[in-house]
């Protein structure tokens, strides 16, 4: 099956640029794609069709009159539950939130439209970010995990439901759901895109990121949300430098460390160096410091709702909220000075480095939808606030994908960028789509 549904961002923004299709009739064809498949794959929180129809026919009357929004114009995205839409409820994936309507747009939302972008709805997550799984099913396979927070997010991009989607990472929620779903998934430095309008998790490790199946269309976005300008590399820029860390992943399975092997080889070949790095001192110190601090944020932000209902949340967010209320204030700002400490001796290695490259999880999608997968290669730099790319990169030998994630210093996303680019001008797995298959409807 073909259709518009299969474009990315930038091909879809300019096929309605040149009125070769109009921005309603892709709208359509992604709700008739979504029609298809959203009573199996359960990726959608909350479709807003009618009004993203609306906004399609808008669009289209300032086309027809030359006019462009910017570089977003006619093309619908995808946003987490967990971001505030104006007119929508933002209940984070739990019916004990807060059901009245958002009284604005979140400003990564406002951002958005403001460069033309149409909202088509707000996809499923695991209830208020943490590991209590969505109802959402795995693209390439119904039986796995999508991976969480961010499942609806990663399963709709993967779905050709839609070219991109917002997602949150605390610890590992866009990278890892974008790598078990065989997407790309951008965290970006820390505060690099805006959290106001979103409902947090653990506020100093809440990052807004992108995810969407080309790493060109990932640079896009994250331009738009952050008011920079597209990053190219120039021609001729000298050979990326890729480190690889001396330990913490050795825990990869055969298949993900074969695939990130050969990952790393493509690179090599395309002109890439790798050197090897040892890892700070204090590297193991920083994901401890981040649970503590990610514990205790989480107890204080449900403290009250958790006091008057806390028998109604569901148990693996209630056993994180009840760890955090049982931290100290001596614990928690203990935990946040190893942060710091911990995260500048990492800034000091990435430096030197166009990238510190590891597999992305440690395995691919488990065959458990009671799971939301393994965080541990991604939480350090969720603690540290240093971007982070994930990149489509195998299968394992079950045909699930896998993924190579890329760490740069902070500020530094044109780094992870280029570095894509590089990556997918001499691979194809990003180009690789879900069958759409095993999801028991066809």
């Amino acid at each position: 099956m073909t259709g518009p549904f299969q474009w990315g961002v930038i091909e879809a923004a300019q096929q309605i640029r040149t009125k070769r299709i109009s921005s309603r009739d892709y709208v359509r064809a992604l709700l008739a794609r979504i029609a298809e498949y959203e009573p199996a794959l359960q990726a959608w929180a909350e479709l807003a069709a009618d009004r993203a129809e609306a906004e399609a026919i808008e669009c289209d009357e300032e086309t027809a009159r030359g006019v462009s929004r910017g570089p977003l114009h006619g093309v619908p995205v995808a946003v987490k539950d967990n971001l505030d839409i104006a007119g929508l409820p933002t209940r984070a994936g739990s019916d004990l939130a807060d059901d009245a309507a958002a009284d604005a747009d979140a400003e990564a939302i406002r951002k958005l439209r403001r460069a033309g972008a149409i909202v088509l709805g707000k996809t499923a997550m695991t209830p208020f970010a943490a590991m209590d799984p969505a109802p959402t099913r795995n693209p390439w396979n119904g039986r796995h995990t999508p991976g969480g927070s961010s499942s609806g997010s990663a399963a709709a991009v993967a779905a050709q439901m839609c070219a991109a989607a917002l997602g949150t990472q605390t610890a590992g929620s866009v990278l890892r759901p974008a790598a078990y779903c065989g997407v790309v998934g951008l965290k970006p430095t820390y505060e690099a895109i805006s959290r106001k309008g979103l409902l947090p998790c653990a506020w100093s490790m809440d990052h807004v990121g992108v995810i969407a199946r080309d790493v060109d269309d990932v640079a896009l976005i994250f331009g738009v949300l952050t008011d920079a300008r597209p990053s190219e590399a120039p021609d001729g820029e000298a050979a990326p430098i890729i480190g690889m860390p001396d330990r913490g992943f050795e825990i990869a399975e055969a298949d993900d460390a074969e695939a990130f092997a050969q990952a790393v080889d493509v690179l090599v070949d395309a002109g890439a160096k790798v050197v090897p790095v040892r890892l700070p001192d204090g590297f193991e110190a920083l994901a401890a410091a981040g649970i503590v601090a990610m514990y205790a944020e989480m107890g204080a932000f449900h403290r009250d709702l958790f006091s008057r209902c806390g028998s109604d949340y569901p148990p693996r967010l209630r056993v994180l909220v009840e760890a955090g209320l049982s931290l100290t204030a001596a614990d928690y700002i203990n935990a946040q000075r190893v942060r710091r400490r911990a995260a500048a001796e990492l800034s000091e290695l990435l430096a030197g480095l166009t990238a510190l490259v590891t597999p992305t999880t440690a395995g691919p999608a488990p065959a458990d939808q009671r799971s939301t997968g393994d965080w541990r290669f991604n939480l350090p730099f969720s603690a540290s606030g240093h971007p982070a790319i994930t990149l489509p990169c195998g299968f394992s030998k079950g045909g699930m994908p896998l993924g190579l994630q890329a760490v740069a210093a902070r500020g530094r996303e044109d780094r992870l960028f280029a570095l894509g680019r590089l990556f997918q001008r001499h691979s194809d797995w990003h180009r690789r789509r879900a069958p759409m298959t095993k999801l028991g409807i066809h």
